[in-house]
């Protein structure tokens, strides 16, 4: 078995969350770009994560031996910025769904439990890719 794998479903993880992301956060905000704080941070995390990602396979390209740790470092961090950007994210939404099931749009709930899932999973495989590529080493 590639030693890598986590690392790989990781980062095809991240070539598609990163343009379901950036489409979505449009959708969400088409209309209506009140505060760029809360946007923007959604495209910097697509941004981190897809160019990890795609830096990941870059690299891979070039062969097995070419473990850069700038491009683990990158998917990584593009993950673990993603994951705590949701974090908040989901926490804020639940409390006010919690107070008030009324005042927050299920669907934009659905998609941040969504999203916060994905990212907490890509962060974890990555984590994991790491821990097990210096484990067989």
């Amino acid at each position: 078995m590639n030693k890598n794998i986590l690392l790989n479903i990781s980062a095809y993880l991240g070539v598609i969350f990163a343009p379901v992301l950036a489409i979505a956060e449009t959708a969400h905000n088409w209309g209506d770009w009140s505060n760029p704080a809360f946007w923007i941070i959604d495209y910097v995390a697509c941004a981190l994560v897809f160019s990890g990602a795609m830096d990941w396979f870059r690299q891979t390209r070039k062969g097995a031996n070419a473990n850069n740790m700038r491009c683990v470092g990158l998917l990584t961090g593009g993950w673990g910025f993603a994951c705590a950007m949701f974090w908040m994210s989901f926490f804020l939404y639940f409390q006010e769904y919690r107070v008030n099931t009324n005042n927050v749009e299920s669907i934009v709930m659905i998609f941040v439990s969504l999203f916060f899932a994905w990212t907490v999973i890509g962060f974890s495989l990555a984590l994991t890719g790491i821990i097990r590529s210096n484990d067989l080493s």
